[in-house]
């Protein structure tokens, strides 16, 4: 329960840098779900990683170890759903930011904990190059794939670099 509190706290922190550094706010659907941000006629999905710099045990791990993201196929299916009878398109966006210590369940964070955050934004139909995990309903999603499938078109930030799939680039535009 208090991982999850964290984690929370953690997703609100990026969602809510995205709103106040691009176009882009909270949406208030009272028939629809529970959708992260929404620009222009874009509703957008947030996922995010957050990776300590330092580990408890003194190692360095790699930044690909956390370069994933779990995809909800049940979300994935109720949002097409209601994006299908309405006048929008959805994009994800991926966040992959690093902090300097391993977050601990009773932290409570700020954009000043935030070293570095690479932000991707890409295709809704971005989740269709990986399968259901046998395990359950989701689909885990790695950056080194879809990196391979797509091309961006990249923006520096102060703390780390926005990315932009440029297929995508004209419908997002207003929003980045």
């Amino acid at each position: 329960m208090l991982l999850s509190q964290a984690r929370r706290g953690i997703e609100r922190l990026h969602s809510n840098y995205l709103c106040s550094e691009f176009k882009l706010s909270r949406p208030q659907f009272e028939d629809g779900p529970a959708f992260d941000l929404i620009g222009g006629n874009t509703i957008f999905e947030l996922k995010s990683r957050t990776f300590p710099l330092n580990q408890e045990d003194g190692r360095r791990r790699f930044r690909s170890d956390y370069g994933w993201w779990q995809l909800d196929d049940e979300q994935i299916k109720r949002y097409e759903q209601w994006v299908a009878a309405k006048n929008y398109s959805l994009s994800w966006i991926f966040v992959l930011a690093e902090i300097e210590n391993k977050i601990t369940l009773c932290d409570s964070f700020s954009e000043e904990d935030i070293l570095h955050r690479d932000i991707y934004v890409v295709p809704w139909e971005v989740y269709k190059l990986v399968g259901i995990n046998p395990q359950g309903t989701y689909r885990n999603l790695g950056l080194r794939r879809i990196k391979r499938n797509y091309s961006f078109t990249e923006t520096s930030l102060v703390k780390g670099k926005l990315s932009v799939e440029k297929g995508i680039e004209e419908v997002v535009a207003d929003c980045f």
